[in-house]
């Protein structure tokens, strides 16, 4: 991206996050006599970072009196306390530093509310969600706790119009809503005292987020701004250096609705689009009750657990009392499960684990699939119905009506319920298929065997895993900052191999700052030997208790992190390549299962084989398919590199992170033959280029090396590395073409098409929008390929305009097809047309046709250039007549029946025209009378608009005056439409009025029959 977008692109977002001028805090710095900063001050102790033995000092006392994290039954009962707000004393105030009852010693720190509320000045009245917050529908309040010097910030859910508006546009339309600039605006008022407090106290006072339902939508948002972002004057943008300015928050969430789409958009707005995603990077822990409306809104984030609520008795009577459909089980237990007091009602409130049910188990599982209510296909149109539908209902719950408005709101009322009626099929989507089978039998739980059953033609989107009691002990590296992951991941990896150090540095050594209190450094490294540490989890008994002592242990001993970084540099270069392979291991595992390639067609193994070349540069739209597709073919063809020993496959991003300077030292003491692999998926910058230099070069130095670089076409990165191949040609090659359909394995291939595409506004394999296609090779092209491999949402068409807002009112329409043949057609020798006709013998046929010749149909033609016109058919009319259509293709047929009451009803025809038939459909040129509506008349057929599209007929013409409802009618039927895998086109003729206008009459209907001809064929 050039400098001038970037600058443009920061620009749109910096004016979308904005900080929020009306937040006020309950006692704001300079505003209170004892503002929030002055309570946090006074309850520290000061520490002398200069000061050995006071840094020592308190970390013995740690060991003796553990600080642990804040557990699960104080996050959600602050979670829940804040909706019922905190009470002002008699004289107005906040009780500031009281503690909380029940919590041991949390305090209210600050209240965070909007200027300007309804109820601010009542004295003595519950200030929260309900009331204060009612325009502006924010209200959040931070707790403080001396003894463990954390800080827990709480914001609130849904309980006002404001709030609910919030869950409408944010929550349902993932659109900007003011509220998230209340919560940053909080969490970063807070954050700045924190660091200023941290700075003169010599304190590392650590942060927690938390929140139910809208809260926890807010919480994962604003880590993510307390970790990425900074205020520059009135907004906030990303931070250039975030790893100097973050403040690292830990999110531990009830039953959100989910906000990984909300924190993408940000991020793609805030920063270079092509950065790697830094949703993964944060700290969250996500409980989730059953399967509902709230928590299937969206894609969660964090480590995600389902709690298994209990319902009373009268619940569980109230749950399927007056139940009508899904949509009634669905509102009513989601009334029920969702509550946060229930969900508070799952940890136990001395220690703060989930509890066990009467027989012993876990009330928790780990989640890996979870349903969504909106999902695919329904995103646009059901999205924008449901928060239309919502909006109404919010108005009538939350506001008193004028009566002047009453009429208008009734009116909106009825049609909101009207649409609701017709499209709440539409809404149940994944969670629908979920319910279908899991009830209140089952405790709303589905286990493996029943998640793999076909429901409705989708699979069941929902899959736990059992925890035992150990899940407590493991945890995310994320819950520490990069510098303190990095420590543990290389002492770790020191301590595997120490050995090897011998000569080097002892482990003991690498904590010489404390070498004061040899008890001290005995005592952690042996906290440290028993934390296990693999594919990103940590693994510790008492695990709570360990991530703070270690955060405080790094906080006061900076020099350690120093020491062992200096020792893990220095271990020998098959040490450095044990790591290497670990790392590449782990990367392989991730896209071994994915796309084989049927053969090298990019020069692999010419590369490896000739010695002069050093650098294969592959460039494809996606570095992540370039890499898979050496790795694949590296596979596939025999070559010196095969053992784990001469290869790696690592990413650019992992191998900074893992220390360039020391991958630059490992490669150059490499003595045997050595094939690297790097995805480079990262934005060029001055780092990256320094390394690439350092990298070519160490590649002159020692001939045993080759490696291939995949880039992404077009970008930066991907031009630096080309301009060193042009200018090195005897040892560089460059490949750029893309993968091609016939590049990949039929298994592959099979894989892409059971991928699903947004057809037409409709979620369907992809199998079925090419079914039958023998030219896959150029409908699938080299760009359609990666979005699939990249499992990218893919839209064929757009969907037809529905009714909108008018959709609530829509009456079905019957569509009358005249259908009494006069029999007089049957002798008319002008006609060259064939009638098959059922319910009739040859003989009474003979005679309606005047004695004309008459077959049945299981009698052969003796003539079919000059066939025998009438046919008499079996009790398989429908088959006998297809058959007849393809044996008489030239001509046209008609088929007809004959009721008992003598009657002829035309059925369908087949051919070229209808004219000569039409001529004898009775009142084909009329007006039906007044009676021909009757039950008993067989001359015509009422035919619902929607069953239109199961008809056999290609071509169905219907006709009526203006301002009868075809353009509605069909408008509708097009939303109906039964097979998803085929394309539906609407033309509207009326919209081009004009330009028809400008041709002549005969060229308009002309080309308006080739359009036609071409549709049906």
């Amino acid at each position: 991206m050039h400098a001038i977008e970037q600058e443009r692109e920061q620009l749109i977002l910096s004016k979308e996050l904005k900080e929020d001028k009306k937040l006020e805090l309950s006692n704001d710095i300079g505003r209170s006599d004892r503002d929030f900063k002055e309570i946090i001050a006074n309850s520290i102790q000061l520490i002398d970072i200069e000061n050995v033995t006071d840094k020592l000092s308190a970390l013995n006392k740690a060991l003796k009196e553990p600080i642990s994290y804040p557990n699960n039954y104080v996050l959600a009962s602050l979670a829940n306390r804040i909706y019922k707000g905190e009470k002002r004393n008699s004289t107005g105030q906040y009780s500031h530093g009281e503690a909380v009852p029940g919590l041991g010693n949390w305090q209210l720190l600050t209240v965070a509310e909007r200027s300007g509320g309804l109820f601010k000045t009542i004295l003595n009245a519950p200030v929260n969600a309900i009331t204060q917050g009612a325009t502006s529908g924010y209200f959040g309040a931070a707790y403080w706790n001396p003894d463990t010097q954390q800080v827990i910030i709480v914001h609130s859910g849904t309980k006002n119009f404001g709030g609910a508006t919030a869950d409408l546009n944010g929550v349902l339309l993932n659109q900007h809503v003011y509220q998230i600039d209340s919560a940053i605006t909080f969490t970063d008022k807070i954050i700045s005292v924190l660091k200023e407090v941290n700075k003169y106290k010599g304190s590392n006072i650590q942060l927690f987020i938390t929140g139910h339902s809208l809260g926890a939508w807010l919480a994962p948002i604003t880590a993510f701004s307390a970790k990425y972002l900074v205020k520059e004057g009135d907004y906030f943008v990303a931070s250039t250096d975030f790893e100097k300015t973050a403040y690292h928050a830990s999110a531990v969430i009830f039953d959100p609705p989910g906000c990984e789409e909300m924190l993408r958009r940000i991020q793609s707005r805030l920063m270079d689009r092509y950065t790697p995603s830094r949703i993964n990077s944060l700290d969250i822990t996500t409980y989730l009750s059953a399967p509902n409306l709230i928590n299937a809104c969206n894609p969660q984030v964090g480590e995600v657990y389902r709690l298994f609520v209990d319902l009373s008795g009268r619940e569980k009577q109230d749950l399927w009392s007056n139940v009508k459909d899904w949509f009634d089980i669905n509102i009513n237990y989601t009334r029920f499960t969702h509550s946060i007091e229930k969900i508070k009602g799952m940890f136990d409130p001395e220690i703060g684990e989930v509890l066990k049910d009467k027989s012993g188990q876990l009330r928790i599982k780990k989640v890996r699939d979870w349903p969504l209510l909106i999902s695919g296909d329904e995103e646009a149109t059901t999205r924008n119905k449901a928060f239309w539908v919502a909006k109404w209902a919010v108005r009538v719950v939350t506001h008193s009506v004028p009566i002047a408005g009453l009429l208008t709101d009734i009116g909106e009322g009825t049609y909101a319920a009207g649409s609701f009626i017709k499209w709440h099929v539409e809404f149940k989507g994944e969670l629908n298929n979920f319910f279908e089978l899991a009830n209140k039998s089952n405790d709303f739980h589905l286990n493996d065997k029943d998640t793999h059953l076909k429901t409705g033609g989708r699979k069941i989107r929902y899959r736990t895993e059992h925890l035992n009691e150990d899940y407590k002990n493991e945890r995310s590296l994320n819950a520490f900052t990069q510098p303190e992951r990095k420590f543990l991941e290389e002492y770790k990896f020191l301590e595997r191999y120490q050995e090897d150090l011998q000569g080097i540095v002892t482990l003991e050594e690498l904590f010489d700052s404390l070498k004061d209190d040899k008890k001290l450094i005995s005592d952690i490294m042996e906290m440290l030997k028993g934390c296990k540490i693999e594919n990103g989890i940590v693994r510790t008994q008492n695990l709570q208790e360990f991530i703070p002592y270690i955060k405080r242990m790094l906080h006061f001993f900076p020099e350690v992190k120093q020491k062992v970084a200096k020792a893990y540099y220095k271990l020998p270069s098959d040490i450095h390549n044990k790591l290497y392979q670990l790392i590449s291991s782990s990367y392989l595992n991730a896209i071994k299962n994915s796309l084989d390639f049927g053969r090298d067609n990019f020069g692999f193994k010419a590369f490896v084989e000739d010695s002069n070349l050093k650098v294969l540069h592959t460039v494809q739209s996606c570095t992540s398919l370039g890499a898979t597709k050496v790795y694949k073919t590296f596979s596939l063809v025999r070559n010196d590199y095969r053992d784990e020993k001469h290869h790696a496959f690592l990413n650019l991003d992992r191998i900074f992170y893992l220390g360039e300077e020391i991958f630059i030292s490992f490669l150059k003491k490499i003595d045997y033959k050595y094939l690297l692999v790097i995805e480079c998926d990262d934005v060029l910058n001055d780092k990256i280029k320094e390394f690439l230099e350092k990298l070519f070069s160490a590649l002159e130095d020692n001939r045993n090396i080759k490696v291939i670089l995949a880039t992404e076409k077009g970008s930066d990165l991907s031009k630096f590395v080309s301009e060193y191949v042009v200018n090195n040609p005897s040892k560089c090659r460059e490949e750029n073409s893309e993968v091609k359909w016939n590049d990949l394995t039929p298994d592959s291939q099979r894989k892409l098409l059971e991928k699903t595409v947004i057809f037409q506004g409709r979620e369907v394999p992809l199998s079925r929008v090419v079914n039958g296609s023998d030219a896959l090779d150029t409908i699938i092209d080299p760009e359609t390929i990666v979005e699939l491999f990249q499992n990218k949402k893919i839209e064929i068409g757009k969907p037809l305009p529905g009714l909108g807002e008018t959709e609530g009112y829509y009456i079905d329409r019957k569509l009358v097809k005249k259908v009494k043949v006069k029999k007089e057609v049957l002798k008319d020798d002008n006609l060259t047309d064939l009638f098959a006709i059922s319910n009739i013998n040859k003989e009474e046929l003979s005679g309606l046709a005047g004695g004309r010749k008459v077959r049945n149909f299981s009698e052969e033609d003796p003539d079919r250039s000059s066939p025998i016109r009438f046919i008499t058919l079996s009790e398989n009319a429908e088959e006998n007549f297809k058959n007849l259509c393809d044996g008489y293709s030239g001509h046209t047929i008609h088929l007809l029946e004959r009721k008992n009451n003598g009657d002829l009803i035309w059925r369908k025809s087949h051919g070229k025209t209808l004219s000569g038939l039409r001529r004898y459909i009775e009142n084909y040129e009329s007006d039906l009378p007044d009676d021909a509506y009757s039950r008993n008349n067989t001359s015509i057929e009422m035919v619902n608009v929607n069953d239109i599209s199961n008809f056999d007929e290609r071509l169905i013409v219907v006709a009526a005056e203006p301002g009868m409802g075809k353009t509605t009618a069909l408008t509708r039927l097009g939303a109906q439409r039964a097979d998803d895998s085929k394309w539906l086109i609407r033309i509207n003729l009326v919209e081009y009025k004009d330009k028809l206008e400008q041709e002549g009459f005969s060229d308009v209907v002309n080309s308006y029959m080739k359009i036609t001809s071409y549709l049906i064929h």
